[in-house]
């Protein structure tokens, strides 16, 4: 599989979104973050919860992983795949 990032931004939603990790609403005057990229040929666009893209980024380290996949809807809002769900 492979990965290419083209832009990351943080802007503010003028319409409701979806974020990628937890599949929860992104509304309209709230902060997220854009990822455009490339996998596998294929340009996409990922959006996410401030706290879910921190969640992604300590779920790859902790898997140990430069690269780190995940399907939407895979995590739960703000929490890594290592955190308990208390």
């Amino acid at each position: 599989m492979s990965y290419q990032e083209l832009s990351r931004s943080v802007v503010k939603a003028r319409k409701v979104h979806f974020c990628t990790w937890c599949l929860q609403d992104i509304l309209p005057g709230h902060h997220y973050t854009r990822i455009a990229c490339i996998v596998d040929s294929d340009f996409c666009t990922t959006k996410l919860h401030p706290e879910c893209d921190l969640a992604v980024a300590r779920s790859a380290k902790e898997q140990g992983a430069g690269l780190f996949m995940y399907d939407e809807g895979d995590g739960e809002r703000g929490k890594s795949f290592g955190e308990d769900s208390r």
